[in-house]
């Protein structure tokens, strides 16, 4: 099944209850918001939480002409970030019997196209405005093909070092915070995410210089800390929002921590993160396409 085409109406995964699929606003935009996904999952407080899953595909070169996709992206942000407002505001006592249909706390983009035609600066234009809004945070990620196949999650990893090495400088009091709650609630699992993420050493008590040899056998802890220290983040810094370029790079740990933080019924702050992708490169049965199948 090609990616940038159709999903078939009869497509369900355990992440789904309902699925919509949008046609273009107008197709000289040659944008295709291929589908938008909700789960509607029942919580322990009876409140319904809901997840969308947008893709949007670029053809030509360039942003001019592209207001259509930049409105769009936008739009998930602003869409993600009014529910939360709403949800804030709510004061309605809920019984156990209660049902309410979601506030879209997590946005999930993935943008594609061939190689040159402007995904990442189209991705790039939520990052005015998310830094307009009060306490909103972007950072940006990319992955490498070689060293993709060397260092785990090491696209995702270069977000969050940007992220921190910019809140050292921006809002050093908070990070320390951050720190501590980290090594509070993870302790010694804060040493393997120092390994990845180095700027956090100087804001972690009493854990550096990790070296690992298991890799392997290290992924289960790393995607636990990577979960903690996201719900940290997002609690001091909304929206947070992280761009991932060059997906098709991607190896199957950094897809499946990408899964874990956007589904973590745990973490109920706005989190948007948007992926970049060669389409040409990534077939259907490659990591990415399974990925996003699963989700």
């Amino acid at each position: 099944m090609e990616l940038d085409d159709s999903i078939s109406t009869s497509f369900r995964t355990p992440f789904t209850e309902s699925l919509r699929t949008y046609q273009p606003l107008d197709e000289s935009n040659e944008l295709t918001i291929v589908e938008r996904t909700s789960r509607i999952k029942k919580i322990a407080d009876s409140r319904l939480s809901e997840l969308t899953i947008n893709k949007l595909k670029i053809q030509s070169i360039g942003l001019i002409g592209r207001e259509t996709e930049t409105e769009r992206l936008r739009s998930c942000l602003r869409s993600m970030m009014d529910n939360q407002a709403a949800e804030d505001d709510d004061e309605t006592e809920m019984n156990e019997d209660t049902i309410m249909i979601s506030k879209v706390k997590k946005e999930l983009v993935f943008i594609k196209g061939f190689s040159g035609v402007g995904k990442t600066s189209l991705a790039r234009t939520v990052q005015q405005e998310v830094n307009s809004m009060k306490g909103g945070y972007y950072a940006e990620g990319k992955f490498d093909l070689n060293e993709s196949k060397e260092t785990p999650y090491a696209g995702i990893a270069k977000a969050y070092s940007q992220l921190v090495a910019e809140l050292s400088v921006t809002n050093p009091d908070v990070l320390l915070g951050i720190g501590q709650q980290l090594c509070d609630t993870i302790g010694p699992e804060v040493e393997p995410l120092t390994y990845l993420i180095p700027e956090l050493e100087s804001f972690v008590t009493g854990y550096s210089n990790y070296s690992n040899e298991n890799v392997d056998g290290m992924q289960e802890r790393w995607r636990y800390s990577f979960r903690v220290l996201t719900r940290l983040l997002t609690s001091y810094f909304r929206p947070l929002v992280i761009v991932i370029d060059d997906l098709q790079w991607a190896d199957k740990a950094s897809l499946d921590l990408m899964e874990t933080l956007i589904a973590d019924s745990q973490n109920v702050n706005p989190l948007m993160m948007v992926g970049c992708y060669r389409s040409n490169e990534v077939g259907e049965k490659s990591d990415l396409a399974k990925s996003q199948y699963s989700l």
